[in-house]
């Protein structure tokens, strides 16, 4: 199929890649395909064309593990001429955290970000991050929300977003936990118990974000994110919100303010909140210390008025 194979630079990067030909309303025409890349820089831009024997031909394809386990691949941007993203593409790219994706239209294969858990935004036919492009990454690799890869034009993807979300709320979290338990008998009772935290460390995830990213977001759907992440604060069972904030946001005021608007902060709960920052994240400690007074002070209220 190809009938020519070459190497371009981009920066200090090099992209290998071939030509195809292929049939399109009835003519024969050419396409350029990615087969690989050597990552000599974080960032990478693919050219819309390349210039071939003084023949300008456009880049349409990335081919399949193009740019798979380049630990190197911070941000990618893909040219409004891409039609398709093979197979595991951006597979096992670790530090990867934003896609630019300009094409309107494109076809996907398997697993094309599988296992680059890190992607931030993946920003599609233009470069702003908003909450679309923040959503649509923290869900690339979840195998039930296909759906995110189309129709992004619409308002109704937040509404599909959120469906799933919920239904994933509702989901039980040792669903799919059969295989890790066939390990061995003697622990069962351990490995059941680290996968039922990683489904609801995950859960608790999408629900902060969700919250953070408002965008179109429904009332009933808010108030269900903020009744599980609630359900999840210190003092629970398994207090998976309170330790996603203190592992992975433990100086961002905006996830303590989502904690306390879902009820999550409460004189019984916070000085163990305040014990768990320890001598650090002052900031953090005086707004537990701030909204334990104004409910203290709001409760003393409606006493005197009661009385």
């Amino acid at each position: 199929m190809d009938d020519f194979c070459g190497v371009v630079n981009a920066g200090k990067n090099k992209i290998y890649y071939s030509v195809e030909k292929f049939l399109y309303q009835g003519d024969v025409r050419k396409r350029v395909v990615v087969d690989k890349c050597d990552i000599g820089e974080s960032s990478l831009s693919i050219p819309e064309s390349i210039c071939i024997h003084n023949e300008d031909i456009p880049v349409m394809v990335i081919g399949k593990k193009a740019f798979i386990g380049s630990e190197d691949l911070v941000g990618v941007i893909l040219p409004n001429t891409i039609t398709t993203i093979d197979n595991w593409v951006f597979a096992q790219c670790k530090n990867l955290r934003k896609v630019v994706i300009l094409a309107k239209e494109v076809t996907y294969g398997k697993g094309v970000f599988s296992d680059s858990d890190n992607i931030d935004n993946i920003c599609m036919e233009n470069e702003t991050e908003n909450a679309k492009s923040a959503l649509f990454a923290a869900v690339c690799n979840m195998p039930d929300w296909g759906f995110v890869y189309g129709h992004m034009d619409s308002d109704e993807w937040f509404a599909r977003w959120d469906d799933a979300l919920v239904a994933y709320l509702k989901k039980d979290d040792l669903e799919g936990s059969m295989n890790q338990m066939l390990g061995g008998e003697e622990d069962i009772n351990k490995s059941t118990l680290s996968y039922v935290l990683d489904k609801k460390k995950l859960k608790v995830k999408l629900c902060f974000l969700r919250l953070l990213k408002e965008d179109n977001i429904a009332y009933e759907t808010k108030r269900t994110l903020r009744e599980y992440i609630k359900a999840h604060s210190k003092g629970k069972e398994l207090d998976v919100s309170w330790r996603f904030i203190l592992d992975n946001h433990p100086d961002d005021l905006r996830y303590y303010e989502i904690l306390n608007e879902s009820g999550g902060i409460t004189k019984s709960n916070k000085d163990h909140m305040l014990s768990d920052l320890g001598g650090h994240h002052l900031e953090a400690k005086n707004y537990l210390l701030n909204q334990t007074t104004k409910q203290e002070q709001s409760e003393n209220i409606f006493a005197d008025f009661t009385l």
